[in-house]
């Protein structure tokens, strides 16, 4: 990140401002009184046997590592890594608020959004990936390898029609098969439809839920909620940042969602939103601290857990990780084989 491109603006927000700042019509109208607050002042710091279908394309992800970051600011960059939607030059800075809460991570990312675009319909999102390797068969619980890394580069057409990767040196075309869980076919026009209100999101996931019933559907509907969420950032690399950010706000509405800071598997630090899942398993979704892009995922084991199935029975240790995942890269361009 180069510091001299960014301007922190950092004023004390509560939770009841910052879900103000999610809605899109007030995003700027709460920035601008925040850039005219004076910095200094008053400063506040279920798995079956069979894994969940949530990740349908090549995965994407740490051991979580506390990190002491306090604030953070909002910039558009021509970095690197720059996020489908971005603007790739530089611009003036945002307003920033501190992060503390899952709630103001939806509103910086809001505030973000409303001066970004997402891709056409014709183009295409360039994504460099590193994650970790499990040497389980396909389907079943897959503990991963501690200390394995592999690369991956992955393109995926607008509306997640067909994705591409590298065989053999060479680029590769085919369909996308299956749909995240709680999701109908996921097409652009499905994406450009939903709703940007994060109230008015949750009210379709729900919807979703109800009338799409996955064989994982668990009783408590939360744990439901964050995995249609996941699903579908985690499988739809060319979500507009719009859509991203109210994603988050709908996270943010789950009492059981958390916020941490920590280091992704590429080294990176990252905002985390986070919930325990079944007693044993933490979930947890990464988010660029600058761009507010997706940043991969992590699944870790907290407690010793055995899972049942007809097929057999496996033990889970404390500790282990089920999933790991960092996103390096992301651009928007023309065709496949683009970075």
């Amino acid at each position: 990140m180069n510091d001299d491109r960014l301007v922190a603006r950092l004023a004390p927000v509560s939770d009841a401002e910052a879900m103000t700042m999610v809605s899109d019509h007030a995003a700027w109208e709460l920035a601008e009184q925040i850039m005219r607050t004076d910095p200094g002042a008053g400063r506040r710091p279920g798995l079956g046997w069979t894994r969940r279908p949530r990740i349908l394309v090549p995965a994407l992800t740490t051991v979580v590592a506390a990190a002491a970051a306090a604030a953070v600011v909002i910039a558009v960059t021509g970095q690197p890594g720059t996020a489908p939607g971005r603007t790739a030059t530089p611009g003036p800075a945002a307003a920033a608020v501190t992060v503390n809460t899952p709630m103001q991570l939806a509103a910086n990312a809001t505030t973000l959004a409303s001066r970004s675009t997402g891709p056409g319909p014709s183009q295409w999102v360039y994504l460099q990936a590193v994650s970790t390797i499990s040497h389980s068969p396909q389907g079943g619980i897959m503990a991963q390898v501690p200390g394995t890394r592999q690369a991956s580069e992955s393109w995926t057409q607008a509306g997640g029609q067909q994705s591409a990767t590298l065989q053999d040196g060479k680029v590769v075309v085919t369909g996308v098969l299956g749909t995240p869980a709680g999701w109908p076919a996921i097409s652009y026009a499905y994406l450009n439809s939903l709703p940007t209100d994060p109230a008015s999101l949750m009210r379709v996931i729900r919807h979703n839920l109800q009338t799409l019933p996955s064989p994982f559907a668990q009783g408590d509907a939360g744990p439901q909620v964050f995995d249609a969420v996941a699903g579908l950032i985690e499988n739809n690399p060319e979500l507009s940042p719009r859509l991203s950010a109210a994603l988050y706000g709908v996270l943010a509405q789950l009492p059981s969602v958390h916020l941490g800071h920590a280091r992704d598997l590429a080294g990176q630090p990252v905002l985390s939103l986070y919930q325990t899942e079944e007693g044993y398993l933490q979930r947890e979704i990464f988010v660029n601290p600058v761009t507010y892009a997706y940043a991969g995922q992590l699944e870790t084991a907290i407690r010793a857990h055995t899972v049942s199935g007809l097929d057999g029975s496996v033990s889970i240790r404390a500790g282990e990780i089920l999933a790991d995942d960092a996103v390096v890269t992301t651009r928007i361009v023309d065709r496949p084989g683009e970075r």
